[in-house]
């Protein structure tokens, strides 16, 4: 229940924090800022940006809520190196800016059966975190571990802030933020390791981090392996 409460008190200040700031700049223009050019062309900026983040709030709260449901999973065999590959074009932009070198060490042939949905969920969260809380020239390092009989291991590592033991025990709550200064600064939800951790719940995985900070993070997802249906 108090997980609950606050639950409902965290989405209520995140969904509040973009609409007061969108209020109150299109309040701003219309009372006759929208004469100076200037000020106009940046305080619509803000309302774009502010609507951004709304949207890929309720995004992520959709994603969440369709997790929980209880259904069959929908196995197909997927490629993973493409999945991958099609993630990271994604956000192509952020890396380039970053300057950020990606190595991918997974064989372009290796299709694996799993839910593919659940599994983008996964990598998309994780490759975006990897990114967002990497230093500039930093490196991102994507493998498969496939040596296993009845599992296989998703890993990425990154150079970025890292995570602290207290954190670490934490980082999969919704909302919850490892470094709130920063998190302003880079944005997000505070909800992608938490899609990330009901994904890997919804496939019977398990998730492992290892981190030191200022170091760098590396995410172990192990997942069953399925059969065709």
């Amino acid at each position: 229940e108090k997980k609950q409460l606050d639950f409902v008190g965290n989405l209520s200040h995140e969904i509040k924090t973009p609409i007061t700031a969108i209020t109150g700049f299109s309040e701003t223009l219309l009372d006759g800022a929208l004469d100076d050019k200037e000020v106009s062309k940046q305080f619509i900026e803000i309302i774009h940006d502010e609507s951004t983040k709304l949207s890929n709030l309720v995004d992520d709260m959709i994603t969440i809520s369709r997790l929980n449901e209880h259904g069959n999973l929908n196995i197909e065999l997927v490629n993973i190196f493409k999945l991958v590959k099609d993630t990271l074009q994604l956000f192509s932009h952020e890396i380039e800016k970053k300057r950020l070198n990606i190595r991918i060490e997974i064989d372009e042939e290796l299709s694996l059966y799993c839910d593919k949905l659940k599994l983008k969920h996964i990598i998309t969260n994780l490759i975006q975190n990897a990114i967002r809380y990497n230093l500039e020239n930093g490196e991102i390092k994507i493998k498969v571990q496939n040596d296993k009989k009845n599992e296989w291991v998703f890993v990425i590592s990154d150079t970025g802030i890292g995570i602290s033991d207290e954190d670490k025990e934490r980082i999969f709550e919704r909302f919850y933020r490892v470094d709130k200064s920063h998190s302003k600064t880079v944005g997000g939800t505070g909800l992608g390791l938490a899609v990330v951790k009901e994904s890997v719940d919804a496939l019977s995985g398990r998730i492992k981090v290892k981190s030191q900070i200022n170091k760098g993070t590396t995410f172990y997802v192990i997942l069953p392996r399925f059969k065709a249906r």
